[in-house]
C-alpha cells in the first residue's frame, strides 16, 4: 500500500496543472502535510473521526493552505468540491477505490489526477470503468496512478 508522502507531486503538477489537493481519510496528517510543501493553492484533508480531525487541525491551524474536513468522505467531498473550481485541474488523494464512483458523480475528472492506494477496495472493473477512456492508469509504488490522457 502507497502512502501519499512516498509521492513526489512536483512533477504531477507541472504536468497537469494541479492547483488543488483533497485528500480522503487525513489520519495523522502526514499526507496532508507532505502536500503543503509543494506548490499548490489549497489541500483539502477529508476525515471521519472528529478526534483525528480536530487533533491535525490544531496542529496546523496556522498553515491557510490546509482545511481539514471532519465529516464522512461522502460529505467531505462535496464540502470540498464546493471550493475547487471545475475547470481548474485538481489531484484526488482516495484512500480506497471504492471512493471513486462517488467523486466520479460529483465531479468531471477528465482533467484531474487521481490517485489511489492499491489493495484497499481498488477494484480494477469500476476504475478502468470510470477512468480508462480520459486517463492513463497505471500502478506506482504501492497505489494507482490516474492520469489525463494528453490530447
Amino acid at each position: 500500500m502507497g502512502m501519499l508522502v512516498d509521492l513526489d507531486l512536483a512533477p504531477l503538477i507541472a504536468a497537469h496543472g494541479l492547483r488543488y489537493l483533497v485528500e480522503t481519510d487525513t489520519g495523522d496528517g502526514a499526507g496532508a502535510e507532505h502536500a503543503l510543501t509543494y506548490d499548490l493553492d489549497q489541500v483539502f484533508s477529508i476525515e471521519p473521526s472528529h478526534k483525528q480531525a480536530l487533533t491535525v487541525a490544531l496542529k496546523h491551524s496556522a498553515e491557510q493552505r490546509l482545511t481539514i474536513i471532519n465529516a464522512k468522505i461522502d460529505k467531505g467531498l462535496k464540502e470540498a468540491l464546493e471550493e475547487i473550481p471545475a475547470e481548474v485541474p485538481a489531484a484526488f488523494w482516495l484512500s480506497d477505490g471504492g471512493k471513486l464512483p462517488l467523486l466520479a458523480g460529483l465531479r468531471d475528472l477528465s482533467a484531474d489526477v487521481v490517485l489511489i492506494e492499491s489493495g484497499i477496495r481498488a477494484d480494477p472493473l469500476i476504475i478502468d470503468g470510470i477512468l480508462a477512456a480520459s486517463h492513463k492508469v497505471e500502478p506506482a509504488d504501492g497505489f494507482l496512478r490516474a492520469t489525463p490522457r494528453q490530447g
